[in-house]
């Protein structure tokens, strides 16, 4: 790793670990000067690191996130979908960030929630929209549900991918042929051959 001139990395190196910071090696091969002369007109410089120091502030960072979501975790929360009646479904979400404890899905928000199980690319939606409940619902409408989705942290997205990241309940595992264990249990399909 390089240190960049006017980073915070330059202006406080012992702060993240760095040392010795001088011209990176590349200025001696182009530029016929000294190292204090190229010190002044270098951007990027070498170092040498003390990885202790930032492996600390690291973890410590990282040990306070963990801490957190064990905290959550240990208060059985939970994001899982189930039967709710003929056509529907409802997302049981008891997590901390829950914007409501129960989501009812009717027939398209059914649809794209659970084609979301794997990761699935927004026209992908449409055209299966399209291919499942014919014409009675606009794209506009697909994307609002899908935004809907992403609103309430029942699905992430990526660019124009959704992935849910609910589980789905021990029946739909059942039905879908997995065992309480599989990969399908835990909201993936296992892979088909």
């Amino acid at each position: 790793m390089l240190v960049e001139r006017y980073s915070a990395y330059f202006n406080d190196p012992s702060a993240f670990g760095f040392s010795g910071l001088r011209p990176a090696l590349a200025y001696r091969y182009v530029y016929p000067f000294s190292d204090t002369s190229l010190g002044k007109i270098a951007y990027y410089f070498d170092h040498d690191y003390r990885p202790k120091l930032l492996e600390q502030m690291c973890i410590g960072s990282l040990t306070g996130e963990v801490e957190d979501w064990r905290k959550e975790a240990s208060g059985r929360c939970e994001l899982r979908s189930i039967e709710a009646g003929p056509g529907t479904i409802a997302v049981v979400d008891t997590r901390a960030s829950a914007v409501a404890d129960r989501h009812v899905l009717r027939p398209l928000e059914r649809l794209l929630f659970e084609a979301c199980d794997d990761i699935r690319c927004r026209d992908e939606l449409h055209r299966l929209a399209r291919e499942r409940l014919g014409t009675r619902y606009s794209e506009d409408e697909v994307d609002r549900g899908l935004a809907t989705f992403v609103e309430r942290g029942l699905v992430v997205t990526s660019g124009e991918s959704y992935l849910s990241l609910a589980v789905p309940s021990q029946a739909a595992a059942a039905r879908d042929g997995a065992t309480p264990n599989s990969d399908a249990s835990h909201g993936h399909r296992p892979p088909t051959h």
